[in-house]
């Protein structure tokens, strides 16, 4: 996201939520009591910042009447995976999310969309495939680009969308997956 951010020198907020295999703990989760504790976490990290980003911090971006906000789903929106409920419905509330602050803040200039990214390489990524909990080959096998992605090929979508290009861009969701 480094990189999406030098291209962009200050023309957008990017809004991000990450869970760090907090749905793989949720998988582990034996009962009830600690499914529900482990949901909190990916409630947080994933659906509540970016709920309650615009009224704490959105205020700038409304003073300019002029942003554009870029929200990240996740291919698990379309997709179901097993162990990833908790995980997949918060990314389909950003998409959500998405739709309805496009729809409030539009008419103040301020565009909101969502990028949905398949499998990209980080430091996560190669954690979960070296402890074997996802299989390379298949994730590769499942897309039909052949490959796992980049984060730089998630650059040219992001920048996209917040340039004069996307102008009458809002409350979409773009999926950079693969195919």
């Amino acid at each position: 996201m480094a990189a999406v951010g030098r291209r962009l020198a200050g023309r957008a907020a990017i809004v991000r939520g990450g869970s760090r295999g907090i749905r793989h703990a949720i998988a582990r989760a034996k009962s009830t009591k600690e499914q529900a504790s482990c949901c909190a976490p990916v409630m947080d990290a994933n659906l509540n910042g970016l709920f309650y980003w615009p009224r704490a911090e959105g205020r700038q971006t409304l003073r300019q009447h002029n942003g554009a906000i870029i929200n990240i789903g996740s291919l698990t929106l379309f997709v179901g995976f097993p162990n990833r409920a908790a995980y997949a419905s918060t990314k389909a509330a950003v998409v959500e999310l998405t739709r309805v602050l496009a729809c409030e803040w539009g008419s103040h200039g301020v565009r909101f969309n969502a990028i949905a990214p398949g499998w990209i390489r980080s430091e996560f990524l190669g954690e979960l495939l070296a402890r074997g909990v996802l299989d390379e080959r298949k994730m590769v096998d499942r897309t039909p680009l052949g490959r796992v992605g980049t984060p730089e090929d998630v650059v040219g979508p992001a920048v996209f969308l917040v340039s004069d290009d996307a102008a009458f861009v809002t409350g979409t969701t773009l999926f950079v997956d693969g195919g």
